[in-house]
């Protein structure tokens, strides 16, 4: 799994050398311009005004968006008010957070989220939830760009919404590298361009507005293969024309990175007929599904096993695991395994005890005497959590040893081909004395079946063949070789030939001139030496 020396485009800005570390460790050439910064909001009136309306108990819920705003948020609120009664107040409320993110801020806090959107965590799953909600009275944490799809959609199931604002997006102070990103997309230096926010298409198409080029960006990157990291970022690019080929099983930077390289590998379909081959990037066969789970009764290895593909088909986050939905699809495919009459090892059952005992934990009401000193209660799915990372590392380290060991078997290298390298900085291939002799030969023998034409008094000196040869290279432009095969062929005598032959041997061994040859067995051409000017002393030898 590798990008194969790709040249990958990747337009992060908080992690970008953590970013270029990945591409190069997944074998891409990585170019990584920022192209946005985050700049709080110089007044944070929005977010007083929800900390006053929240601690007179004027709404029923709070919506987390995202980890960074809602520390953020936090950090903004303690300037005014006590942490005590922010706490009290938020605890009255209905917590929803949008994903794992905003749940790990909340919980940093020494809070628990009530209620938590299911993957893929965009703004349609989160209406879905509200739908069936008692709550009216929302107040919706925003971070960078104001959703307002999400937030028209709320107040047309009669929930008004308050938008508490607390962080706003804008280009990068220095804007070169971006500006440079887009010259180098439209000139197709990019084989692959990597997203992991919706604002990084959006600050990079407002930069080719500014230059002129947008139209030519959005020609580019439909030649480029794009990964984006969720479908939020593929829906802003179906607003400029533009389509995600690629999205990674989680919204993770990493596996981004890694999953993209796989699925270059494995597809060798090229994006458009007539692409350079940097430019034969490969479609995925098919967008991650969201359908719901099939049983094919497929051999697992042991538990862990079918528990990481219960986890991948449905795209649910490792870290955050809905016990009670796995349980009941690991138990569905126990009971299958039984009709079918197979052996289900003792490991199996063993698991399905361990998950039904976390079910039944998490069902447990949360001490309040914990809630009142602030502590937090240790998550019962914790343990199981690390060993399904543990086996998922190691697993993922046998799959790339052995796409390793099937690349390496598919691939055929001639080591000779060393001996015909030059170590110029343009060298072609390099030729011996004996391959212009062979060609010489050639030559010869195809002279014998020439007319034989009688030409008295001929003088021809090899100090003549010197001068011929030299006003033949003054003559010939330093981009146009000069095939020395097809000058010998021109001379109308054998002794025209050998003359001509041994000037050419004469300047070669004087480093006048240097022998070339662009292809394996291609034609071979004259070119002038370091010491091309001295040649005037052969000619006075020769006279």
């Amino acid at each position: 799994m590798s990008f194969q020396g790709l040249r990958v485009l990747a337009l992060e800005s908080r992690r970008a050398e953590e970013m270029a570390t990945l591409i190069a460790k997944q074998g891409g050439e990585p170019f990584v311009a920022p192209s946005m910064r985050e700049v709080p909001l110089d007044q944070h009136e929005e977010a007083f005004q929800f900390a006053d309306r929240l601690l007179n108990n004027e709404f029923d819920a709070v919506i987390l968006l995202t980890g960074v705003g809602t520390r953020l948020l936090w950090k903004s609120l303690l300037t005014r008010h006590p942490e005590a009664a922010l706490k009290t107040a938020l605890q009255r409320l209905t917590i929803i957070v949008r994903g794992p993110k905003p749940s790990a801020a909340i919980r940093e806090i020494g809070l628990v989220p009530n209620v938590q959107i299911p993957e893929p965590n965009t703004w349609r799953e989160l209406l879905t939830v509200m739908r069936d909600r008692p709550e009216t009275r929302l107040a919706l944490q925003e971070y960078g760009k104001s959703n307002t799809d999400l937030i028209q959609g709320l107040e047309a199931l009669g929930k008004p919404v308050t938008p508490v604002r607390i962080y706003a997006w804008d280009l990068p102070e220095d804007t070169a590298p971006l500006r440079q990103a887009a010259a180098k997309l439209i000139a197709g230096d990019f084989d692959v361009v990597l997203l992991t926010t919706s604002t990084q298409i959006v600050n990079l198409m407002k930069i080719a507005e500014e230059e002129g080029i947008s139209k030519q960006l959005v020609e580019a990157l439909q030649s480029a293969f794009i990964g984006s990291i969720g479908p939020t970022t593929s829906e802003t690019l179906e607003e400029y024309g533009l389509k995600a080929d690629f999205e990674p099983s989680h919204p993770k930077m990493g596996l981004l990175v890694n999953e993209t390289a796989a699925a270059v590998l494995q597809n060798r379909d090229r994006k458009e007929a007539g692409a350079t081959p940097h430019q034969a990037i490969m479609k995925r066969l098919s967008p991650v599904s969201s359908s719901p789970l099939n049983f094919h009764l497929d051999h697992y290895d042991g538990p862990l096993d079918l528990l990481l593909d219960l986890i991948r088909r449905q795209q649910i986050d490792i870290r955050d695991i809905p016990i009670a939905t796995i349980t009941s699809q690991y138990l569905a495919y126990l009971d299958q395994a039984r009709e079918m009459d197979l052996d289900i090892g003792a490991e199996f059952v063993f698991m399905a005890a361990t998950l039904i005992h976390i079910k039944s934990r998490l069902l447990l009401p949360v001490d309040p005497a914990l809630q009142k000193e602030g502590e937090t209660t240790e998550d019962p799915r914790e343990e199981l959590v690390q060993r399904l990372l543990e086996h998922q590392r190691f697993k993922d380290a046998a799959e790339m040893l052995q796409q390793k060991r099937i690349i390496e078997e598919n691939v055929w290298s001639n080591p000779q081909m060393k001996h015909f390298i030059s170590e110029d900085e343009d060298p072609g291939l390099a030729v011996s004395l004996f391959d212009l002799i062979k060609a010489f030969g050639e030559v010869l023998e195809r002279a014998r079946t020439r007319p034989v034409y009688e030409v008295r008094d001929e003088e021809i000196s090899i100090g003549d063949m010197v001068r011929h040869v030299r006003s033949l290279l003054d003559a010939t432009k330093k981009d146009k070789p000069l095939f020395i095969l097809r000058v010998m062929e021109e001379q109308r005598s054998r002794r025209a030939m050998i003359c001509l032959f041994l000037a050419v041997l004469e300047m070669v061994k004087s480093q006048s001139v240097v022998i070339l040859q662009a292809d394996l067995f291609g034609e071979i051409a004259l070119a002038k030496g370091e010491r091309f000017e001295e040649t005037t002393t052969i000619e006075e030898e020769y006279k």
